[in-house]
Parts: C-alpha cells; structure tokens; sequence
C-alpha cells in the first residue's frame, strides 16, 4: 500500500516498555524509563512492488535498530 500510495514511511522503535507490561502478565509498573526513536523517512516511492520485500527488510531493519536491538 506504501508504494502505491508513493508514502513516506517513519520507522519507531520503543525500547524499555516490557518494564512497564512486563510480558504475559497484566502488571503495570508505571514509574518506569520508556524511549521512543522516531527514525528518519523511508521513502517508499523509491521501490516498486516487485521490490516490496527489499523495502520491508529496510522498514524491519531500521526499527530493529531505533529499538536497541543491533
């Protein structure tokens, strides 16, 4: 849909949330540390839609790294 809509894709990544939800459980631990990345526009109109898994391993790539994880 991105490449046919020519859109501008914002990559976020969110680092520290799994201590405030920790995960399987419904315990909220509101006091603590949460970052949110916004990364820089991936321009989707730079590929077409036989390229559309070379732009998903961008998008997927780039939030791998707002989010601490590379």
């Amino acid at each position: 849909m991105a490449i046919e809509a020519g859109a501008q894709i914002i990559p976020v990544g969110i680092r520290g949330s799994e201590s405030v939800l920790q995960p399987k459980t419904w315990s909220f631990f509101l006091d603590q540390k949460v970052e949110i990345h916004i990364g820089k526009p991936i321009d989707a109109s730079a590929y077409t839609r036989e390229d559309r898994d070379e732009l998903i391993e961008v998008v997927r790539r780039e939030i791998s790294v707002l989010c601490g994880e590379s």
